[in-house]
């Protein structure tokens, strides 16, 4: 009798047992299918955000939704707050399939590091080659005459390298999850990502545009009536690091791309003038100080991005009438011969004699840059037609020196993170052929030239955002210094740089989700 007692007794237990982790079965299967982010909690979707999740209380049924890093990103304010950033050409660790954790692996608020396959084993061979003194963003600390001594780096998952920023709660679209971001914000990514379009259709469905960058693919979507969606796909390229020869990242700074996307040169010392846009008709170029409230362009842009324009004089091009027209068989006024709107065909400009010495201001004052620049075609047009002679005369001199400082300089190249095949069997001769080439489309290239350029510049001492070769008539008929090659290689930026719709944000809903 105690024995069936006991057995039903267990087989109660057992019983309730099993219909309580049967419910609890249920109860977790319930509870996922109600998630909204089930499919989108591991890794393979968030990357290294995954560490910053919250985790399930022990007393809550429901988990908590996924956040993200909110971004923002302007003129004014920088990316994220910070007005200089480095980027890499590829994630610093693996990204998820979410394109704003690539976004969060590609633009970095400080330097990430050097490129994990070069170690400090082949720099004590070069330390010796060079006697110059480098110290900024190299990851080293070299004196002349002293042994390299690598800085050791430790590989920081993007999470912590922008641990400052607030968190949101991730917003669901259909199979993923993603973060809002303005239009002014994208816009900015673009920019100093050195975006440009191939690819751009609006019509009754909506609109889709694609705009490869340095960084990798952006992609827009916005079907009509619904969201606008974002998507930044990573190159495919260099999927071995070693295999990189160029700096692991570099240095851009938000306000400076966002001014030559929208046509202004602020040199930060009281000149602050924008140019006007491309036009198919015949012009006269004439200044109106504090006009660019009034103008057309890139004024909306530029006050999108945090800008005033009713600080920025403005550079207007107003069309000629007949009677001017003999103007243009008159040998004492420059003519520029610029780009029409009509593929093929250029337009002449008067450009009157007491607008030359501010021209050469603004050539003298362009910010310096490492990448080329998305930039606004109205005031690239009007800067090579007006400098295209002086460079022309220089660019075999301007291509041997920059050739020559890379010869002199292989261990310092290396210690600043360049490949050092590279650097002996390459670089030089990629330097000389890229100058002489006189137009481009290679963003590598423009790193390549600027890295020259700034061994030359180590002896300034001084911004190299400001020069004094396009005003000095003296340097013009001189052989090239250091201040000439700074000038002359900003210029070499311009030939290299790619044109960019500043209105482009005409076609954008004020809130896009980067999924």
């Amino acid at each position: 009798m105690e024995y069936s007692n006991t057995v039903a007794s267990w087989i109660g237990v057992g019983a309730t047992a099993v219909g309580l982790a049967s419910l609890v079965t249920q109860g977790t299967l319930i509870q996922e299918r109600l998630d909204p982010y089930f499919e989108l909690r591991d890794k393979d979707f968030l990357g290294p955000w995954v560490a910053i999740q919250t985790p399930q209380g022990w007393a809550h049924f429901w988990k908590p939704s996924l956040r993200g890093p909110v971004i923002t990103a302007s003129m004014s304010k920088g990316l994220c707050g910070n007005n200089t950033v480095q980027l890499t050409r590829k994630p610093h660790v693996p990204a998820g399939r979410a394109s704003w954790t690539v976004v969060m692996g590609v633009f970095h608020p400080r330097s990430p590091g050097r490129n994990p396959s070069r170690t400090g084993s082949y720099l004590s061979s070069l330390a010796g080659s060079s006697a110059e003194t480098f110290t900024l963003g190299s990851g080293l600390d070299f004196k002349g005459g002293e042994k390299a001594t690598p800085v050791q780096h430790e590989l920081r998952p993007e999470s912590l390298l922008w641990s400052g920023l607030n968190l949101q709660t991730l917003v669901r679209h259909r199979s993923t999850a993603g973060i809002p971001i303005s239009r002014t914000t994208f816009i900015t990514l673009l920019c100093i990502s050195n975006a440009r379009t191939i690819f751009s259709h609006c019509s009754a469905p909506g609109y889709r545009a694609s705009f490869p960058a340095y960084i990798g693919l952006w992609t827009v979507e916005w079907p009509i009536g619904e969201q606008a969606l974002v998507r930044l796909s990573a190159h495919d390229m260099f999927t071995d690091p070693a295999s990189d020869p160029y700096p692991y990242s570099f240095e851009q700074r938000v306000d400076r791309c966002m001014e030559m996307l929208a046509g202004i040169l602020d040199n930060r010392h009281g000149l602050r003038v924008a140019f006007p846009g491309r036009k198919a008709v015949p012009g006269r170029l004439e200044l109106q100080p504090r006009g660019f409230a009034g103008a057309h362009g890139s004024r909306h842009l530029y006050n999108m991005s945090g800008g005033r324009a009713y600080e920025v004089d403005l550079l207007f091009r107003r069309t000629i009438t007949h009677d001017e027209v003999a103007e243009f068989d008159d040998p004492n006024v420059l003519i520029l011969h610029l780009p029409s709107l009509e593929s093929g065909k250029t337009v002449p400009l008067i450009l009157p004699s007491e607008l030359c010495p501010l021209i050469a201001q603004v050539l003298d004052s362009l910010p310096w840059t490492c990448l080329s620049w998305s930039m606004h075609r109205g005031m690239r047009d009007i800067l090579l037609a007006f400098g295209k002679n002086v460079m022309n005369r220089y660019r075999v001199e301007l291509a041997e020196s920059l050739k020559q400082a890379v010869l002199d300089n292989e261990g310092l190249l290396a210690l600043k993170d360049w490949a050092p095949d590279m650097v002996r069997g390459n670089m030089p001769e990629i330097v000389y052929s890229s100058v002489m080439a006189g137009v481009g489309d290679s963003g590598d290239i423009v790193r390549v030239v600027t890295e020259a350029a700034k061994l030359v510049g180590i002896e300034r001492g001084r911004s190299l955002d400001e020069t004094f070769f396009w005003r000095n008539n003296q340097a013009l008929q001189s052989p090239l210094g250091s201040d000439g090659i700074i000038a002359l290689t900003k210029f070499f930026v311009l030939e290299w740089s790619q044109e960019f719709d500043y209105q482009m944000y005409h076609n954008l809903p004020m809130q896009l989700l980067i999924v």
